[in-house]
């Protein structure tokens, strides 16, 4: 709808579109497409209420369940290499290029899980024997009893359509999952939910990573040490140390998946050849919104 909204000339602008469907836009409408500075990162939060979620084997089940670097590679990137997107390991951004300083609070002896389709089914079939089925279990039916995962997203097209491909995976896994959108401008979702699909911009760690994981942030699933880390990190006065808290807090999210890292994406505005003025790489859609004018 907005790209035909562009097309028609009713908007000027679409803000934050994945890199295939920018370029799509760019070769059929001959509109500009604009690099945002900051990548977007891509997380499944487990909703740490549910005592099913608060099972790590459950939550490294899904991880492992998802071929996260088949569906960047496949069908976010449609085959192709773009810099700055790529599989995450942990909370923080992996930066727009090898050399880009904002990815200093990645910790390099992380690496991402691979995916691994029986070692999902071993681990989830491992944790549910802590849980009883919410009904008595149907022989006839393949997930014997066990209500499905929730998943809430964005309603977002874009997005929408990744929430369908990691289903599917999960389904695979033997880990029945459903999946609905929230309503237009939800914030933290509230009531029924497992798993929540939220892309952020990571822009500053340090000041960023509490919006994330804090007792007030999107996660809220520390576990003592994480949280000790985080108030480490509050109260620290050397930038160095605070590098060092930073890599410590990657490899302890890692261990614990208080977050399911999913992918990094360069996100891209796209705009029609009579706005004039746009920024090169900015930071958000309107930083530069007194320099517009229309042609």
């Amino acid at each position: 709808a907005a790209v035909g909204a562009l097309r028609r000339g009713e908007v000027q602008v679409i803000d934050r579109l994945p890199p295939l469907w920018a370029a799509k836009a760019e070769r059929d409408l001959g509109v500009t497409k604009v690099r945002y500075r900051f990548p977007s990162q891509h997380f499944l939060i487990p909703n740490h209420e549910r005592p099913l979620m608060r099972e790590r084997g459950v939550r490294r089940a899904i991880c492992y369940a998802i071929a996260r670097e088949a569906i960047l590679k496949q069908d976010l990137l449609g085959g192709q290499t773009l810099e700055g997107c790529g599989v995450l390991t942990g909370p923080f951004t992996i930066g727009s290029s090898a050399d880009d300083p904002v990815a200093y609070a990645q910790n390099p002896e992380v690496v991402p899980r691979p995916y691994d389709h029986s070692l999902a089914i071993t681990l989830y079939a491992v944790a549910q024997q802590k849980f009883e089925p919410t009904e008595p279990p149907d022989e006839s039916d393949d997930d014997h009893g066990w209500t499905p995962l929730k998943v809430v997203y964005p309603d977002d097209p874009a997005i929408e359509s990744m929430v369908t491909t990691i289903a599917r995976y999960l389904v695979a896994a033997g880990i029945p999952c459903e999946y609905r959108p929230l309503p237009p401008g939800t914030g933290r979702p509230e009531g029924d939910w497992d798993l929540w699909y939220v892309d952020v911009t990571m822009a500053e760690p340090i000041t960023d990573i509490n919006w994330l994981i804090g007792d007030q942030g999107l996660a809220r699933g520390a576990s003592p040490y994480l949280q000790r880390a985080l108030h480490e990190l509050a109260v620290v006065t050397r930038w160095t140390d605070a590098r060092e808290i930073l890599q410590d807090i990657h490899r302890l999210v890692d261990a614990e998946l208080v977050v399911i890292p999913l992918w990094q994406l360069t996100d891209f505005l796209v705009h029609r050849p009579t706005l004039q003025g746009v920024s090169r790489e900015p930071a958000t859609l309107y930083q530069d919104v007194e320099a517009w004018r229309l042609n």
